[in-house]
């Protein structure tokens, strides 16, 4: 697999409403016009928020009704939770969000891993553990793309 090198000698700025162009220089060929779409980006971004919320919204669910669930149905739910989880690792947590993002993570982690000491708690201690179990579930994917990917950077730099 061959990569090119690309060396920006000169940038135009050329915007319009969901696009940018700017001219790059390479060795091979000589200079071309490269277009960088913007709303690509921000729908990117869109996407990783929304999977955010329909992540603990799942999980509140899976955690309220645990119980009642039948197994081939809280699979499925589980599985969907770790989907969504890689989605937001992926779009929606940037460079700059990456250790605020992994403090929260292990916190919630650590959480999770004690939530069965929150079934001693009367009546609500039963769905606070199942909800914090699943957020859990659906955390971990997330961090620990942004951890590999926090990994990626610093190997490059």
């Amino acid at each position: 697999m061959a990569f090119s090198t690309y060396v920006r000698v000169y940038s135009i700025k050329i915007t319009g409403k969901n696009f940018k162009y700017k001219l790059y220089y390479n060795s091979k060929t000589g200079l071309f016009l490269k277009k960088k779409r913007r709303g690509l980006v921000k729908m990117a971004r869109k996407m990783g928020e929304w999977a955010f919320i329909i992540g603990v919204l799942v999980a509140v669910i899976i955690g309220l009704f645990s119980g009642s669930l039948q197994e081939n149905t809280s699979g499925w739910l589980i599985l969907l939770l770790v989907i969504l989880g890689l989605i937001v690792g992926f779009l929606n947590i940037s460079e700059s969000e990456t250790t605020p993002f992994l403090v929260a993570a292990v916190a919630l982690l650590i959480t999770g891993t004690a939530s069965e000491s929150l079934r001693i708690i009367p009546t609500i201690g039963g769905y606070l553990a199942g909800i914090v179990a699943a957020i859990a579930v659906f955390v971990t994917p997330a961090a620990i793309v942004v951890a590999l990917k926090s990994i990626q950077s610093l190997a490059k730099g």
